[in-house]
């Protein structure tokens, strides 16, 4: 393959992690939030629903994100050099491949993102129009995570080179796929919890013992920690 070509389809490829990537994180927030809806507001230290929605998110989620990191990454590097590590999922481990095969090796996971997302995790309020926002700003996460869908099919077509590139070989390397420094450096079930508790749950707490101690009426109250526990929420959802 030319060199202009393999740098223009190389940057096409990183484009089309990033969206991936994005989607992930977008399907992990929404299901968050939908399960922060099951937390009594009035006594939030009781949200061991919602912990045990997130870790199952997570548990799910990052296994996908590392084989679509790791596959677009030995497909861009097949792309460079004509050399690749053997397939994190097998598919391939010894000799020489095709170009193809590593394509197909990215399609499997980015169908494994696209699939992650089709749960019951649909907002069920969407903003009201506002003239004073653009269109940008007034579109809800999930129209967000539709709009990546529409769109990884349609950049991953893009990647592909001429028949004749996708019939190359691509000698594999000896050596395996270690995550170990990569998995010392992501963030921890336990850590995760902790930040949860520490940043949302806790602090909606908080809110709820400030309230229950002030002179306003019930229904005053209970309205302000009910928007208070909106925005809790959004700040819980993101941590995923």
């Amino acid at each position: 393959m030319l060199q202009p070509e393999a740098a223009l389809i190389s940057r096409q490829l990183a484009e089309l992690h990033r969206a991936a990537q994005e989607r992930l994180g977008l399907t992990g927030t929404l299901v968050a939030f939908k399960a922060w809806e099951s937390i009594n507001i009035t006594a939030p230290v009781l949200g061991a629903e919602f912990m045990a929605e997130v870790l199952k998110i997570t548990r799910a989620l990052r296994p996908i994100s590392y084989r679509l990191s790791a596959r677009y990454y030995n497909l861009v590097r097949a792309i460079g050099s004509g050399h690749a590590l053997p397939d994190i999922g097998e598919s391939f481990t010894t000799g020489t491949v095709p170009l193809e095969e590593l394509y197909a090796a990215l399609a499997e996971t980015l169908n494994e993102v696209v699939t992650s997302t089709t749960l019951d995790i649909r907002s069920t309020e969407r903003p009201a129009p506002d003239d004073t926002q653009s269109e940008a700003d007034n579109r809800t996460l999930d129209q967000r995570l539709d709009d990546l869908g529409d769109a990884l099919t349609e950049m991953f077509q893009e990647t592909f080179p001429d028949s004749e590139a996708l019939a190359e070989p691509i000698e594999l390397e000896e050596e395996d796929w270690d995550w170990g420094e990569l998995e010392d450096e992501s963030v921890t079930d336990e850590e995760l919890l902790a930040e949860i508790e520490d940043k949302a749950i806790r602090d909606l707490q908080d809110i709820v013992d400030k309230e229950l101690r002030s002179d306003r009426p019930m229904a005053e109250s209970l309205a302000r920690i009910t928007d208070r526990a909106d925005a809790r929420g959004a700040v819980a959802a993101s941590l995923v």
